[in-house]
Parts: structure tokens; sequence; C-alpha cells
């Protein structure tokens, strides 16, 4: 694979959701396989030239239409690499995208349900998220595997209501493609020194 030729998709949260989530099917935090789907379709479709790579653990499932399957087939050194080399990221907010932010500070799709966008979400991302719900992380036990407004629905209202879309929309704004010219974060010098 080349650098920057590549797409990275994650369709997980790591052990701590697997384990809460045991007793469900899905955390609160992932969006459905549907509407992944949909989206990797929207961005072979934006970015013809790309090829997708799907990262995760052995417990994740593929997504069916991903052109590479790399779950728990990479080392850790080698996800970072994979991170720091890929074009973007699309993931829900979730270890990867901090792994991301702190390796290359490089752009990241990022759907947010429960958890709050304007708390988790880095600048240099596509961070998206419903106005719907507040956020309700850590508001109640449960947050992880149930929705605090309808306990009975698989998929929390916050991430039902966003749609492959609304990337789309946050993604054609000027500025927001990948692809566009933009410079690198400015670190704070003034920290840097250890005397």
């Amino acid at each position: 694979m080349k650098a920057n030729k590549f797409i990275t998709v994650q369709r997980g949260v790591g052990v701590v959701d697997k384990k809460e989530c045991s007793k469900v099917e899905i955390s609160t935090r992932i969006w459905s396989e549907k509407k992944y789907v949909e989206t990797i379709n929207l961005l072979k479709k934006r970015y013809p030239d790309f090829i997708v790579v799907q990262l995760g653990s052995s417990y994740n499932s593929p997504i069916p239409n991903i052109d590479c399957n790399l779950c728990g087939k990479t080392s850790f050194e080698e996800l970072l690499v994979l991170l720091d080399s890929s074009f973007l990221h699309f993931d829900c907010e979730c270890g990867m995208v901090h792994l991301r932010h702190f390796i290359c500070a490089k752009p990241s799709i990022v759907i947010f349900g429960p958890t709050k966008k304007e708390f988790y979400g880095y600048d240099e991302n596509i961070n998206i998220g419903s106005d719907i719900c507040p956020g309700c992380d850590w508001l109640h036990n449960e947050w992880r595997t149930q929705c605090l407004r309808d306990k009975s629905t698989l998929y929390p209202i916050c991430l039902d209501s966003l749609s492959p879309n609304d990337i789309l929309k946050e993604l054609i704004k000027p500025g927001r493609d990948p692809r566009d010219e933009l410079p690198r974060p400015v670190l704070r010098t003034d920290v840097m020194d250890i005397r």
C-alpha cells in the first residue's frame, strides 16, 4: 500500500466496551453496519483511487465492502504506521481516533453518539454528532449498552439520527477535504523545553 493512497476504517470501540456489551449485540458508540457500508460507498465514489482498509481486533466483524481486512492481523506498531500513513480515517469515537491525533494529527471522520464531540473531538477531524441529545456518557451505568432515551432500541437515537449524507455534507465543505492543502497544526513551543 502506498502512503496516503488508502483510507482506514474501524467499526469497534475496544476491549472495555466489548466486555460491557457481551450481553447485547453492540455498543451504543458504534454506528450500524448498514450506515458504514453506505458511507464507504460514498467515500469510494469521492476518492476512487484509494483503497479502503479495515483495522481492528479479531472480534470486529468485517465490513462487506472494504478492500482489505486487517482486523486482528496487525501488531500495535503496524497499526500505528497504518494510522500515520493513511490519507483519512473513518471511525466512531474511540481509541484509534485518539491514537491518530497524537501520532500525526491527520484528519479523521468521527461519528459521535453518547460521547460529546465538543469534549472528545479534535480540530483536525470532521466531528459529526447529533443535536438530538446532549450526550449521556457516564450519566447512567448502562450508557455503553443502552440508549438513555429509549432502552428498547438497538442503536441509540443520537447515532441513528445521523446519515451517511451528513458525513458527505461535512466533507464537501471548503477546507474539509483532506486533499486540500492545509497547514499542519502549530504546537506550542514554550512548553517543549525540558530543564
